[in-house]
């Protein structure tokens, strides 16, 4: 249903949208480290059919993070994942939380040293074509 707002003497028309849709995408993993989903959540806004929107991913895990990076070059996920493992080491005298499993402090603290990001579907879409 579209709705008329006056502007500075002039006459815009929105269309509101009443698309809204929940979906879960579980990412299994086997190791700690970046991993690559792209394709799974391209999949789902593509099924969606919106052409236009915002796609808000929620990580349930706390010691998990969303980050937006170039692939490209594989080299630019390897050298950020290195650079990671050696900012933050495993087995480090430091951590007191270790009641869970061995790796579970290091990926908490690189979970709050990465960035989440937000993007409308299509500034992603024009990002992962740059980025190809």
């Amino acid at each position: 249903m579209g709705e008329v707002v006056p502007t500075a003497g002039r006459c815009t028309a929105s269309v509101k949208s009443n698309l809204r849709m929940i979906k879960r995408v579980t990412i299994k993993t086997s190791s700690q480290g970046l991993h690559e989903f792209t394709a799974q959540v391209e999949r789902v806004v593509r099924e969606s059919g919106a052409h236009e929107g915002l796609c808000t991913l929620f990580v349930r895990h706390t010691s998990a993070s969303l980050l937006i990076q170039e692939n490209a070059d594989p080299s630019a996920k390897r050298d950020l994942d290195r650079w990671l493992n050696r900012l933050v080491p495993e087995d480090d005298a430091l951590y007191t939380h270790t009641t869970e499993d061995p790796d579970d402090m290091l990926a908490h603290v690189k979970a709050s040293l990465t960035a989440t990001y937000a993007l409308r579907a299509r500034e992603s879409e024009a990002m992962a074509r740059r980025t190809r």
